[in-house]
């Protein structure tokens, strides 16, 4: 009976052992990869209405800040601020240079571009982009990732751009996109 006990205990035990063993080589699930294709993907399939809830659940907060300021003072937006507080944030002096026939400016250490998507470097999109989008690894740490990414394929107009993420509260984020 002792032996019975003993075997049956031993068992659980190697089992327990082997889950355990095993949960350690699972990778993540959500991978700064997969991370940039999810928000891709949603960014270049949705409708206009859903696209703040993907920014939300795919951009930093920093990111975000810098690209709402941005077009605040930019442009004639939906978003708006207290005229106060509107003017203060764009007459803050910014330093400017000019790229690709565009003007990329500083805000809160974030190059925000005009007149272009600042996730797509374009001012339109490609069909093809929905269906292709390559990844690959440039700089992977516990909690800073840095991705290639080519939106399209073919004869179409492909985007190359290096998307660069940090791991916030457990969660991916997309902190800064560049060309």
């Amino acid at each position: 009976m002792k032996s019975l006990v003993a075997r049956i205990c031993n068992n659980f035990l190697y089992v327990l052992l082997f889950i355990f063993s095993q949960s350690g080589f699972c990778t993540e699930l959500v991978t700064p990869t997969n991370t940039v294709v999810g928000f891709y993907k949603a960014l270049l399939n949705s409708d206009t209405e859903k696209m703040s809830e993907v920014i939300e659940e795919y951009v930093s907060g920093n990111l975000l800040k810098s690209i709402q300021d941005s077009t605040i003072c930019n442009y004639d937006t939906v978003i708006s601020a207290s005229d106060g507080e509107t003017e203060k944030i764009c007459s803050a002096k910014r330093e400017c240079k000019e790229y690709k026939g565009n003007y990329i400016c500083d805000w809160y250490g974030i190059g925000i571009e005009t007149d272009v998507n600042y996730f797509t470097k374009s001012q339109d999109t490609y069909p093809s982009w929905r269906g292709s989008i390559k990844t690959s690894i440039v700089k992977q740490e516990e909690y800073e990732s840095v991705i290639a990414v080519v939106l399209g394929e073919g004869e179409e107009v492909t985007s190359p751009l290096t998307v660069s993420l940090e791991k916030i509260d457990g969660q991916w984020k997309i902190k800064s996109v560049t060309d």
